[in-house]
């Protein structure tokens, strides 16, 4: 065992799944961990790329993390025990969230509603921000902390004593086993109650993380074994989408113009797995006029688009019949669902802030339910924006929703054009409905701190 060659494999891997094969990548990442099992990161991006296989199955993904949990627990000498806060029910509540993606990223606009709907009176919150550039997002974050810290040049040991010392009550991972996450800090139990959620997509498998946010869509009845933390439920969606002032305008259908269906995902390229792209393909000969719009950050370079079309034609799919784009601004971004009739979204892992953004712009899209948490995004947003019925529990029942929506362009663009007033009266876009929610989680579990006995 060569542990020189395990950041090798490990630059190769993340190459390949970002790609599209996941599954080469796994097997690299595999090996690598077994040439260093010690090396953290390989650890994370093994655990991120797997759950992009659907042939690996959620009980291997749990013993996965447990295995990446116990390296990062052998990595830490101190683990607190004891904290000096008081535990007076009544008083304030101090909230920290950690994360590297208070910015334009699914994390910075999940937090939005949290942040900007927060309770003064009872919470008082703290941000350690590991962002590498700042945007407009980060402003709006700062601006309803009451605490915002550039964190991105503390190591963990700076961090850790900075929690201590500011006697955060509850404390927030919002990365999980993702880039430049601070999972030795957590293992730390810096904090008396540790949560997980926002940033990643399955249990921390730490023993320090004591609850993971979720939903009951998310986390169906049955699946809590799966998962270190105690599963904290909230009674809606997971999480909450508030769009961006600069979202565009809906347009009209544009199958009503064009004459034919176009079908759209603007997912990132590693989501199009070969079973996504061989589904397609079925639904494309189901639908001869139909065209498929690909747009998303990374094929805008030549080679990642040429290698795109090279799985696309394994699929069977003509390139005649596909058009690919890009990254662009967030707001042209947006503006490419101008073009698309439908969503299809991919498997075995699901839109999140992609399917919210899609339904904002008019676009219903059709998933296939999955039978783990990175499978069921889209199933949890649809269901919370009165959209269950584009929820398939097939494949064939997938194809077919689709089909027979291609034969109703008229109440589709009805759909279309009424969705954006149906997302505000439902609880997917309710920021100030899930604030209250989320809090009256955080109030729970400080209340049960407060009663327990001091060690």
């Amino acid at each position: 065992k060569d542990p020189s060659l395990a950041g090798l494999e490990n630059n190769l891997a993340i190459a390949l799944h970002d790609t599209g094969q996941s599954l080469a990548a796994l097997e690299l990442l595999n090996q690598a961990v077994g040439k260093n099992p010690g090396n953290l990161r390989t650890h994370s991006n093994r655990l991120l790329t797997a759950h992009y296989c659907s042939t690996i199955s959620p009980e291997e993904l749990f013993q996965m993390h447990l295995e990446a949990a116990k390296a990062i627990e052998s990595a830490v000498e101190t683990t607190f025990k004891e904290y000096p806060q008081s535990r007076d029910p009544q008083r304030k509540i101090k909230v920290g969230f950690v994360s590297p993606d208070l910015r334009s990223h699914p994390v910075g606009f999940f937090l939005l509603p949290v942040f900007q709907n927060r309770n003064s009176t009872n919470f008082e919150l703290y941000a350690y921000s590991d962002a590498q550039r700042e945007d407009s997002i980060t402003e709006d974050l700062k601006q309803s902390s009451d605490h915002f810290y550039d964190s991105s040049k503390w190591n963990n040991d700076f961090l850790t004593e900075n929690i201590r010392a500011h006697q955060i009550d509850i404390l927030i991972d919002c990365a999980g086993h993702t880039g430049k996450n601070r999972l030795v800090v957590f293992a730390r139990k810096p904090a008396p109650i540790q949560v997980t959620g926002f940033g990643y997509v399955n249990t921390t498998g730490l023993k320090a993380m004591d609850y993971l946010l979720t939903d009951s869509h998310q986390t169906p009845p049955g699946v809590d074994h799966l998962y270190v933390e105690t599963l904290a439920r909230l009674p809606n969606d997971y999480i909450s989408y508030t769009p961006p002032e600069y979202i565009p305008e809906v347009s009209t259908l544009p199958a009503l113009e064009t004459g034919y269906l176009t079908l759209g995902c603007f997912n990132k390229s590693a989501k199009l797995s070969p079973e996504t792209l061989a589904l397609w393909s079925k639904l494309l000969q189901c639908l001869p006029n139909a065209q498929l719009r690909l747009q998303t950050s990374g094929l805008e370079h030549p080679k990642r688009a040429e290698h795109l079309q090279q799985d696309l034609q394994k699929a069977g799919i003509n390139l005649l019949r596909v058009q690919i784009f890009g990254g662009a601004p967030h707001k042209d971004f947006l503006s490419g669902y101008n073009a698309v009739d439908i969503a299809l979204d991919p498997i075995p892992y699901s839109g999140g802030l992609t399917t919210c953004e899609a339904l904002w712009m008019g676009v219903p899209v059709v998933t296939l339910r999955g039978n783990r948490f990175a499978s069921l995004h889209s199933t949890s947003h649809l269901s919370n924006a009165g959209l269950k019925d584009w929820i398939t529990e097939s494949e064939e029942e997938y194809i077919q929703l689709v089909v027979q929506w291609s034969k109703q362009l008229d109440k589709l663009e009805t759909l279309r054009q009424e969705m954006r007033s149906r997302l505000k009266q439902s609880s997917l876009c309710n920021g100030k409905q899930y604030a209250t929610d989320f809090e009256a989680l955080l109030k729970k579990y400080f209340n049960a701190f407060c009663a327990e006995s001091s060690p």
